[in-house]
């Protein structure tokens, strides 16, 4: 036997999910969706302004093999901009590709220092990780 109260709240249900409030409802998240996407695209355009030229110069280089010049771009962006994290990056790939340890321990731990003013922790942590090993494993 139902009781009134359910027979009661579910005609009230039934008078909120009409069709044109589900339609709307629809509507107004696929708009939301779409204003979120268009702020993300933004955003993404705006970080690949934000990329020197000379960064994709450096870039080719590594694709023509030419490492060394590659190098030399990458630290010319970092005197430009010392914080620069792409251009460390590329760096640390390219003196662990090359071998240069030393060079490689120096770009880490300009690495973590920018990281440090980012407040990156985990980021901290993989990089004094990664730079105890190297140190380690160097020659005396």
């Amino acid at each position: 036997m139902k009781q009134p109260r359910d027979v009661a709240e579910k005609r009230s249900m039934k008078r909120y999910l009409t069709p044109s409030t589900i339609l709307a409802t629809t509507a107004l998240f696929f708009a939301l969706g779409w204003m979120a996407a268009r702020i993300d695209i933004k955003h993404l355009l705006r970080e690949s302004r934000a990329l020197p030229l000379t960064y994709f110069r450096g870039l080719n280089f590594l694709l023509n093999e030419q490492p060394d010049k590659a190098i030399e771009l990458y630290l010319a962006i970092l005197r430009q901009d010392p914080a620069q994290q792409a251009a460390l990056a590329a760096l640390d790939h390219l003196y662990q590709g090359l071998g240069r340890w030393k060079d490689l321990a120096a770009t880490i731990e300009r690495e973590i220092e920018v990281a440090t003013d980012l407040a990156d922790v985990a980021k901290v942590a993989e990089l004094k990780f990664r730079r105890g090993a190297i140190l380690a494993s160097m020659p005396p």
